[in-house]
Parts: structure tokens; C-alpha cells; sequence
């Protein structure tokens, strides 16, 4: 915090350390990480709709967050709990759109129960990698819950800021284990 003068006015200026805007990024990056898997798989038999799950993750990735602002408790929006409540929504969804409006894969009509599946696994998949997200960001949530009532987080940015005392232990470590793990590719595969 810094302070001055301006036409003879007390003026302070707080700089905020921006991690509202750091945690955006990590939860949507945390969604479209965790829909990877399942969009790579679909991407080799349905492309477009691989590319549609990945732009449903990215949109799905800010729901948590959004859910927590306009009210809904961040203990039941930023949990397993909440997750499988966002891929409800999205099966809900999909299930109408596709019983509304013909939809081909290939040279078949896709089904209420197959749109339904592929929004809800959209859904939670992308909601509970936003909430992995979160919980590298040093945001306290509870990832687990309604089956285990632990809160907790990994504050990523002080873990490899070196001006913290936490940033060399694990900067350490990281190296002492990269080292130990190079060193036993070699014994185990020797060129």
C-alpha cells in the first residue's frame, strides 16, 4: 500500500496481487484438462463433437464460480456434490435438445439417452476439473464432498515463488526427485 498527496487530499493506492484473475484462468485450464481424455477419445470417431465438448468444457469451466455468485454456497458448488449437479443440468440438456432437434453422428440419429450421457460427463468432468483448478489456486475448497468433510488447498504460486521459504523447499524437492528419477531410467534402462 502506498499513500500521497493530491490537491492537498490523503490519496491511498492498494495493489492487489490479481488472484481473483489467476484463479479464473487455473479453474478453466483445470476444465479443459480434465476433458481431454474423454474429448481425444471421442475425436476419434465424432471430431465435432469432440470440439463441441471442448467449447461445453470452457463454458462449463466458469459455472462453479458463477453458481457461487449468485448465492449458492461454494461448499456445495465447488464439490463432487456440485459436480455431479452440473452434469445433471447438462444431461437435462442435452436429453431435451436432442428430442427437440435431429442430431446425426455419422449416418445415425442420436438418441435422448446418448445426448443426456454426453452432457453429463461434459458436466461433471469439466465442473469438478474446475474445482481441481481452484484448489491449486490456495482457494479453500472442499473437493470430496457430501462423502468426506475435508477442506483443503495448494497455494501453487508460493510453491514456486522462490522469495517464500515454502518455493525452495518444493523447488528442491522437485530437483532432488528429478534427479532420482533420471538416474533410475538409466540403471533400469541402460542405453
Amino acid at each position: 500500500m502506498s499513500s500521497g498527496t493530491h490537491n492537498g487530499r490523503l490519496v491511498a493506492a492498494v495493489q492487489s496481487d490479481n488472484n481473483e484473475g489467476f484463479e479464473r484462468i487455473a479453474s478453466t485450464i483445470g476444465a479443459v484438462v480434465a476433458y481431454a481424455p474423454f474429448g481425444w477419445w471421442l475425436s476419434t470417431t465424432y471430431p465435432s463433437f469432440a470440439l463441441l465438448g471442448g467449447v461445453l468444457a470452457v463454458v462449463v469451466g466458469s459455472g462453479p464460480d458463477l453458481l457461487t455468485r449468485i448465492g449458492i454456497p461454494k461448499r456445495w458448488t465447488h464439490s463432487l456434490g456440485g459436480s455431479f449437479a452440473i452434469g445433471g443440468l447438462l444431461a437435462a440438456g442435452g436429453w431435451w435438445f436432442a428430442g427437440n432437434i435431429y442430431i446425426y453422428a455419422g449416418h445415425q440419429l442420436v438418441t435422448s439417452l446418448a445426448a443426456a450421457e454426453y452432457g453429463f460427463v461434459i458436466g461433471l468432468v469439466s465442473a469438478f476439473g474446475h474445482i481441481l483448478g481452484s484448489e491449486m489456486t490456495g482457494s479453500e475448497v472442499q473437493p470430496l464432498w457430501p462423502f468426506i468433510n475435508q477442506e483443503g488447498s495448494v497455494n501453487v504460486r508460493s510453491l514456486v515463488d522462490l522469495r517464500e521459504n515454502e518455493g525452495v523447499n518444493f523447488v528442491g524437492s522437485l530437483s532432488v526427485v528429478a534427479i532420482g528419477s533420471s538416474i533410475a531410467t538409466v540403471m533400469i534402462f541402460p542405453l
